[in-house]
């Protein structure tokens, strides 16, 4: 009966653990760099009627372009500090979540929703820092943090 409990208590252990993670994750996430680029990547799409274009003949396509303008404008020195900054701590996250180390459940509530529309809004200029910068691994470890019915 004593190794049955000490199992449960290990559990339970693991599970506090996985769950104070977790939140110093999300507290994390509120310091004023990655908010500052979190709102400037939002800020942009405020001019833009998004949910009205998405899933129309060529939307993909704008979207695309609207994001690689704002970007890598022409004639200026690209926005990519943001971008960056953003995606390697979500990126972080998912490792975290992939290692078992967080709990899914309560990141994918907490940042699911929003590294679903970066990741859709962004795909073009994350594949140009991919390639471009030799970024290969940007973006890759946050998708643990979609839901499985992800689509852009």
């Amino acid at each position: 009966m004593g190794i049955i409990f000490a199992g449960y208590q290990f559990i339970i252990s693991i599970q506090a653990n996985k769950e104070q993670t977790s939140v110093a994750y999300i507290l994390e996430s509120q310091s004023d760099k990655l908010v500052e680029a979190r709102l400037d990547l939002q800020k942009f799409w405020m001019n833009y009627p998004v949910g009205q274009i998405t899933d129309k003949p060529g939307s993909h396509e704008v979207i695309d372009e609207l994001a690689m303008s704002f970007i890598f404008p022409s004639g200026k020195a690209p926005n990519t500090d943001n971008l960056i900054r953003t995606v390697e701590f979500l990126d972080l996250i998912g490792t975290c979540v992939s290692a078992l180390v967080c709990d899914k459940m309560i990141m994918e509530k907490h940042f699911g929703e929003y590294v679903s529309a970066l990741s859709c809004l962004y795909q073009a200029p994350l594949k140009r820092l991919r390639t471009d910068q030799n970024l290969s691994n940007l973006g890759v470890s946050m998708k643990a943090l979609l839901p499985k019915s992800t689509e852009c």
